[in-house]
């Protein structure tokens, strides 16, 4: 009876060390990223609404309306 091939993707997982790439933020930097975000969604925002009414317009599904 043959033997079954083992992985080679769990044997590198398991040999790999993890490494922690993340640098605690202050405070302020934190607050700093969520007003980029925020401000990024708030401009595209109008775009996006506009775009999903026209197609639910067209295409007639209300569904598309609850993400709104």
């Amino acid at each position: 009876m043959a033997k079954a091939k083992k992985s080679k993707s769990r044997s590198r997982r398991a040999k790999r060390p993890q490494r922690v790439t993340a640098v605690p933020k202050k405070p302020e930097e934190l607050q700093d990223a969520r007003n980029q975000v925020k401000n990024m969604i708030v401009n595209a925002s109008v775009d996006m609404t506009r775009r999903l009414v026209r197609s639910v317009t067209e295409g007639g599904s209300i569904l598309a309306l609850r993400f709104l």
